[in-house]
């Protein structure tokens, strides 16, 4: 826990130092560029040579190597959620032990699940249900 902590920490901060975006993309390249709302124009963000520095250290952090390790991670917990889903519907509901932490489990992995969604609560389709209901402490 402390040493994941310890990571979420460096990458909160590195996102912090950098320019706040949102970041897009343009046609002709990749360029950070800051908008105000879906559809505003674009507007090139001007930053000092410190500022770069940041969005560099902070781009780099999220290269596309560890971006793939993180969907990686994010995966496996939802297919620990189907297994466990699957498990619970093969599952005779006598009452047993066995069946209750079986639920139980699912329960957790789905509060899990919902979690993970709502880093993409920017996104059309996200579904305001599916937010847990609580806010992480700073």
């Amino acid at each position: 826990m402390a040493f994941l902590r310890a990571r979420l920490d460096e990458d909160e901060g590195a996102a912090k130092l950098a320019t706040k975006g949102p970041w897009t993309a343009s046609g002709d390249g990749y360029v950070l560029g800051v908008a105000g709302r879906p559809g505003d124009a674009q507007v090139p963000a001007v930053v000092s040579a410190q500022t770069q520095q940041w969005n560099s250290g902070h781009i780099a952090r999220h290269d596309p190597a560890r971006v793939l390790r993180e969907v990686r991670a994010k995966r496996r917990i939802l297919f620990l959620l189907e297994a466990a889903q699957k498990k619970a519907d093969a599952m005779p509901g006598d009452g047993s032990l066995e069946h209750a932490v079986t639920k139980t489990t699912v329960t957790f992995l789905l509060t899990v699940a919902q979690t993970m969604a709502t880093a993409y609560d920017d996104h059309p389709g996200y579904d305001r249900a599916w937010d847990p209901g609580w806010e992480t402490q700073p």
